[in-house]
């Protein structure tokens, strides 16, 4: 395709050809040249969705790029646009057209491109791409919710499309707000790929539709810039690299429950970590190699997992803070993963300690109290067994009796009430005459100080063994 145009009085023409390499287009004009970066949607290369796009843009200005030259003026104005609405706006076109498409026999089928149509979505495109999709469809369904029902696909396929647009879109908005709304969609999604029958998307449309207004309607988070010295980061080993990306091999910052139910493991990889012996366990199972991949070993079941470390920061809904424990919870989902029926459930929403205690310590299941296996429930605390709470080489999660969710307490040394949940894993830090000292795995900065008798009426389940 050719465009003319009129730069410095002269009359000039440039070709694009579909596939062809922005950075390949030769051009005298440093203004074609800035249209073309801003054109490009991010993989470098021509296509069709920009084409069209540049063309749609200029039709809204009732000019041809196949006709009319170009004017300075107009080449200018050109410059300032920002092309990718248009470019979404094309994607959004092109998806709808795969999942309805239909095959010679006028069957529904699925168009082949869908996977390269998925691709293209960025975060600049993204929200432009579900308000084109919303409308094709006259405001049926979402672009999530019309991939999750097209059945031509695998789950699999579906998953991995559906996760893609999310991804793409968080960045356009408040990243904590964006975050939150983005961990309600992946857990519909999650429920409905659990579920026994055919996907529903209404829950889903719903949820997907939340997070594209808040991504509409709310200022994207500004990063801060690192200044960085390439010279020196090209000498870098790929280990280095690793290590100035956060990753150390041991477990020795602040970490917090992300947006998973995985409680009970967040609180025994805390439980075990206060434990000098128990810490010892956790660094000793995680490694960065020198290829500047992350590897965890699991001693229980001596599985070892390696995850890039690029894999693991994109996990932004595991545990916040200490990439480490990342790794070690991604690693404990993949082996999960493998064996589900070591688990009570399919993933790592809802499980119990004595698994964690196994996975991560070898200790075979086995509880404490009476030699037993499993999480111990309908229990009254005794004195002594709160004061054995301080013995050495001592790992133990509590719980809330159910009954008692939600309820409160005067927490004396943080001069504020405080609430307890169920079903909610607790690490034990320890106890004195007065107090039992638990660490919510949400706040693991925050030592909750709980009196004897409180503790004795509200927590009833536990889960504890010697190292």
């Amino acid at each position: 395709m050719k465009i003319w145009y009129t730069e410095n009085g002269k009359r000039k023409e440039v070709e694009l050809n579909e596939g062809e390499l922005w950075k390949n287009i030769k051009t005298n004009s440093n203004t074609l040249n800035t249209i073309f970066k801003n054109l490009d949607n991010g993989n470098g290369k021509i296509d069709k969705v920009e084409i069209d796009a540049l063309f749609t843009v200029m039709k809204n200005n009732n000019k041809d790029y196949a006709v009319n030259n170009i004017t300075q003026a107009e080449l200018n104005a050109l410059k300032k646009q920002d092309f990718s609405k248009y470019v979404g706006i094309e994607i959004g076109k092109l998806v709808y057209e795969d999942i309805t498409a239909k095959n010679r026999y006028n069957m529904p089928t699925t168009g082949k491109n869908i996977s390269q149509h998925i691709n293209l979505i960025t975060p600049k495109n993204a929200v432009a791409v579900a308000d084109a999709y919303l409308q094709k469809s006259n405001g049926k369904q979402t672009i999530a919710g019309a991939i999750l029902e097209e059945y031509g696909l695998s789950f699999e396929e579906r998953e991995s499309y559906i996760k893609h647009i999310i991804d793409a879109l968080i960045p356009a908005g408040n990243q904590k707000l964006m975050e939150d709304q983005a961990f309600k969609v992946r857990k519909e999604l999650k429920k409905q790929k659990n579920k026994i029958g055919p996907a529903s998307s209404s829950n889903l449309d719903e949820l997907f539709t939340q997070l594209v207004n808040l991504a509409r309607n709310t200022q994207p988070t500004q990063q801060p810039v690192t200044k960085v010295n390439k010279t020196n980061q090209s000498k870098m080993t790929p280990k280095a690299k690793t290590e100035a990306m956060g990753f150390n091999g041991k477990i020795d910052k602040d970490f917090n429950q992300g947006h998973e139910g995985d409680c009970w493991l967040i609180a025994s990889i805390k439980a075990i970590a206060l434990n000098s012996k128990g810490l010892n366990i956790l660094n000793n199972s995680i490694k960065v190699l020198d290829n500047g991949k992350i590897q965890v070993t699991l001693k229980g079941p001596n599985k070892t997992y390696v995850f890039t470390p690029e894999e693991i920061q994109n996990r932004s809904e595991l545990v916040e803070g200490d990439l480490d424990v990342r790794a070690i919870e991604m690693a404990v989902e993949k082996y999960l993963e493998e064996n589900p029926k070591f688990l009570r459930s399919k993933d790592l929403d809802g499980g119990v300690p004595d698994v964690a205690y196994d996975i991560l310590l070898g200790t075979g299941g086995r509880n404490f109290i009476g030699r037993c296996w499993g999480w111990v429930v309908d229990l009254y605390f005794t004195d002594a067994q709160i004061d054995n709470f301080n013995s050495p080489n001592h790992i133990a999660v509590v719980g809330v009796d159910h009954k008692h969710n939600k309820k409160t307490y005067y927490d004396t040394k943080l001069k504020r009430n405080v609430k307890l949940y169920a079903p909610h894993g607790y690490a034990v830090k320890g106890s004195d005459k007065d107090y039992v000292y638990l660490i919510d795995p949400n706040y693991t900065t925050v030592t909750l100080s709980v009196p004897r008798d409180v503790f004795r009426s509200y927590f009833n389940r536990i889960d504890e063994i010697d190292l």
